[in-house]
């Protein structure tokens, strides 16, 4: 019985493994389609990106070479500038133009120029030093004779806009400016439009081509402080820009969703945990039916004969091998089982196996061959050593029992079989032993009624 217990603590360790294992297959199929769906992510938001850079790009250069084309203009025109000439080609320019406010021209560092006029009055005639605001982009431009884009920033007549600064240079020496303010509300409109970015957050950052120096003039600033994010560079005149672009926060459904997975896999766990612990307990329980005797939890018949069988073929190997079976019959049996019942000889039998498995060796077999019938295999020892087994045996079952006050006396007739003296193979084994127990039960009763003074016998 202990071996019973100590499996079906096996069976329920087996199923909390079951239940662990599954549960942590579980997770991490789970860890490994977030990963998955991560990377996918990523790649989706880092096409993205390349997709809206190259639109921010396209955008730009659409208003960008115009002003590369009026410096050409002027390069060529600048010793013969005509007011009305000079005019007509903005107006045919800002009429060709995108997201372009208004046109300027300075000659040297004061502006002489502007297109539409409209709106824009006040700037004809600013001489750039004297506007603390602009002349530093302005002198930057003159001095190192590259382009510029500064902004995005507040314009004077409203609204956001960035302004292009293009230095124009006759025979190498600073002529003038061209200046170009874009309205970048309809710029980053545009650009934006064309990309798929129904579940995306996007900031832009780098104000005057600053970079991630730069502040932010589109978006959060948040964007660049999370881990999720994905950042692409974009060049323009002067510096960069960098965009950021994260999906956007998971919704509740899609929390829930999550929490939803995990709870499956708990309860798919659980329910394998449990079903690996019944199914193993049932086969345990079929085995040990099958093997052994229910009422004392000995092995039975079978498991008798199975022993017996491979103590037979080991002695064929090594015909050195000591090798005995012991056929027992409990005495006075019969008289405890009729008088007190079937309980009192229950109880009867269970003690007698346990006296038994006590009084021999722990690589000893004890059976219950059937109703009050034992069987002991002895395997292996040395010589002389299956007559102290007889002999530790019959003490062992040496019992008195009190029925309705009186004493009764129960011991056991015990036959011995050898091996290979006896026959070689199991039935030969089980009967010369058999034969033998009932030859010592004739002894006990001759001397039983000797000891009674020639009275009946009470041995059973």
């Amino acid at each position: 019985m202990h071996r019973y217990q100590t499996a079906r603590w096996m069976h329920r360790l087996a199923g909390l493994l079951v239940f662990l294992v599954t549960l942590s297959a579980g997770l991490y199929a789970q860890q490994l389609e977030s990963r998955d769906r991560e990377a996918q992510r990523r790649i989706q938001l880092v096409s993205l990106g390349a997709s809206l850079r190259s639109a921010l790009t396209h955008e730009l250069s659409s208003v960008l070479y115009l002003s590369s084309g009026l410096r050409s203009y002027l390069t060529v025109r600048h010793a013969s500038l005509a007011p009305d000439e000079t005019r007509r080609i903005l107006e045919h320019l800002y009429g060709s133009a995108r997201h372009v406010r208004n046109f300027s021209v300075s000659v040297g560092v004061t502006v002489r120029y502007v297109y539409p006029m409209k709106g824009n009055e006040r700037a004809l005639g600013l001489h750039y030093p004297d506007s603390p605001a602009q002349w530093p982009q302005v002198q930057q431009v003159r001095d190192t004779g590259e382009p510029l884009l500064v902004g995005p920033l507040p314009l004077v007549q409203g609204g956001v806009g960035m302004i292009y600064r293009v230095p124009v240079q006759v025979d190498g020496e600073f002529w003038g400016l061209v200046s170009t303010v874009i309205d970048v509300p309809s710029l980053l409109e545009d650009a934006i439009a064309g990309i798929a970015m129904r579940d995306v957050e996007i900031a832009i950052r780098g104000r005057d081509g600053r970079g991630l120096r730069g502040d932010v003039f589109y978006g959060s600033e948040a964007m660049y402080q999370r881990s999720d994010a994905v950042l692409t560079d974009v060049d323009v005149p002067g510096g960069k820009w960098v965009i950021a672009m994260a999906e956007r926060p998971a919704g509740r459904l899609a929390s829930l969703r999550g929490i939803g997975w995990r709870v499956l896999i708990f309860v798919i766990a659980v329910a394998l945990g449990l079903a690996a612990t019944v199914i193993l307990g049932q086969r345990a329980q079929l085995l040990h039916m099958a093997w052994r005797d229910m009422l004392t939890g000995l092995p039975n018949r079978q498991l008798i004969e199975d022993r017996i069988q491979l103590g037979l073929a080991r002695h064929r190997r090594n015909t050195t091998t000591l090798f005995a079976v012991l056929f027992i019959d409990l005495d006075g049996f019969k008289r405890v089982n009729d008088r007190l019942g079937h309980k009192a000889g229950d109880a009867l039998l269970k003690q007698a196996a346990e006296r038994l498995q006590a009084a021999v060796r722990a690589t000893d077999l004890v059976g219950r061959w059937g109703g009050d019938e034992f069987v002991v295999v002895l395997d292996g020892g040395e010589r002389g050593f299956i007559d102290a087994a007889v002999d530790r045996v019959r003490a062992a079952l040496d019992l008195q029992v009190q029925l309705d006050g009186q004493p009764y006396h129960v011991g056991a007739s015990i036959g011995v079989g050898r091996i290979p003296e006896d026959g070689r193979s199991v039935a030969a084994v089980v009967r010369a032993a058999d034969m033998r127990m009932y030859g010592d039960k004739a002894v006990r009763k001759q001397e039983s009624v000797q000891q009674a003074g020639g009275r009946e016998s009470r041995l059973e």
